[in-house]
């Protein structure tokens, strides 16, 4: 089985985290439950940058809503 953590940030009661968690609901029901999507909401999973927490594998996935850019990642 292979277990991700998704950092969001938004708070719990907000419709993003709703959309978040049918997603990861989903995607437990269309992988047989071989795959399991876990919702950080509020940035719980990660202090600061999210894009470089992906980038680092701090978090293995994240939800902004902020550019790119405003974090200075590149994708090289």
């Amino acid at each position: 089985m292979t277990k991700l953590d998704l950092n969001a940030k938004y708070s719990a009661n907000i419709f993003h985290i709703k959309g978040e968690e049918n997603f990861a609901k989903l995607v437990d029901k269309y992988s047989n439950g071989t795959v399991k999507i876990t919702v950080h909401a509020d940035s719980s999973l990660v202090n600061g940058n999210p894009l470089k927490a992906v980038k680092d594998s701090t978090a293995s996935m994240t939800i902004c809503s902020s550019p790119i850019g405003r974090y200075g990642i590149s994708n090289t």
